[in-house]
């Protein structure tokens, strides 16, 4: 027997509203891909700006250290060392 139009209109009407939803299921999982995507790059650009931070307190710390090793051997060198005899000319 042959399916009247409205069986026909029905049928057409339940495969659109499938494929609608299925639609909208992909766009959803694009959506949380895409949100999960953001998430990472976002720690790892917070990952990179600490760790960029941290190796240029880093290289501060140790500027400051060498100055100041470098000023303790110049000061030692400077100074008069004791007991040593002064030479009248």
């Amino acid at each position: 027997m042959e399916k009247s139009s409205r069986e026909r209109a029905e049928g057409a009407r339940r495969s659109a509203e499938a494929r609608l939803t299925k639609t909208r299921q992909r766009e959803e999982e694009a959506r949380q891909a895409q949100n999960e995507l953001e998430k990472t790059r976002r720690a790892e650009a917070d990952k990179t700006t600490r760790l960029r931070n941290l190796r240029l307190a880093k290289e501060a710390s140790d500027r400051k250290a060498a100055i100041q090793t470098a000023e303790r051997a110049a000061a030692k060198i400077a100074a008069p060392k004791r007991g040593a005899a002064k030479v009248v000319a």
